[in-house]
């Protein structure tokens, strides 16, 4: 990572293996450019539209961070795990700082907008809530958006999926998933004007590559960590081989449809 790197304490409670966060910035997905088309067009609903500042909380390896630079003049990823800062994408508009989500070194007043980007189920709520009122100026936004399994257009595919999640993985998933699951819509989130969308998100992606995104998954970190013989991806992967009658997993590309569930909200201080 050559961008800027600030540090504020030394926080990794989640990825504290740096091969683990490589294999996560190289096989999370980037999100679409209508994603954040749509973020930027909430907030210049109401607030001033120059020289805007962006922070994406929780930032991982960069994902969202990067996807920002196209509309924001600074952008400032922040993440409590040095591991995935080290793995996160670089740009001359970038600043890294080492926090966590609910308690940053920005300025009050500071940000246009606020972004979480898959993770929002891992804060404390309460205090994250807080901490954006104070960062984000007047009418400034927060936006939030995550994404569930995801659907193939195959649907012996489909079903395969959601048997790996519901029983290959049923016990390893941590009890935060279920704000996944309900795509956050369980989540109270302290702002009056409000608006919840869906950004759909085609993907074609070959089968290895779908299976080293679910490698990255905690709840298989966790099951592999407890059953270090057992093969739960290799089988998912001759699963989907078999169904697909792919030849080569390296190559073969299936297609699925990936909605995005994004809340956006105005800071109504």
């Amino acid at each position: 990572m050559n961008a800027t790197l600030k540090r504020y304490g030394r926080f990794s409670n989640l990825y504290a293996e740096n091969e683990q966060c490589h294999s996560y910035a190289l096989n999370r997905p980037a999100y679409s450019k209508a994603l954040f088309k749509e973020v930027l067009s909430f907030h210049n609903e109401v607030a001033d539209n120059q020289n805007l500042t962006a922070v994406d909380v929780a930032c991982g390896s960069g994902q969202a961070t990067i996807g920002l630079v196209d509309d924001f003049d600074k952008v400032i990823g922040i993440d409590p795990s040095l591991h995935q800062l080290s793995n996160a994408r670089s740009h001359h508009k970038i600043e890294y700082i080492n926090a966590l989500a609910e308690s940053t070194p920005l300025q009050d007043d500071s940000a246009d907008v606020v972004t979480v980007a898959q993770a929002l189920h891992w804060f404390e709520f309460e205090d994250f809530f807080k901490e954006t009122k104070r960062i984000l100026k007047p009418n400034g936004t927060l936006a939030v958006w995550c994404y569930n399994l995801g659907e193939f257009e195959n649907k012996d595919a489909q079903n395969a999926l959601v048997e790996l999640y519901s029983v290959g993985l049923c016990g390893y998933w941590s009890t935060r998933r279920t704000y996944i699951d309900d795509c956050y819509t369980n989540v109270q989130f302290p702002f009056a004007d409000k608006r919840d969308l869906v950004v759909q998100h085609p993907l074609t992606i070959t089968i290895r590559n779908y299976i080293d995104f679910l490698a990255t998954w905690a709840s298989v970190q966790n099951h592999n960590r407890q059953n270090p013989d057992e093969t739960l991806l290799e089988d998912f992967e001759d699963t989907l081989k078999e169904i697909f009658n792919a030849d080569d997993v390296e190559t073969f590309q299936v297609k699925m449809k990936w909605p995005m569930h994004l809340h956006l909200m105005r800071n109504d201080k």
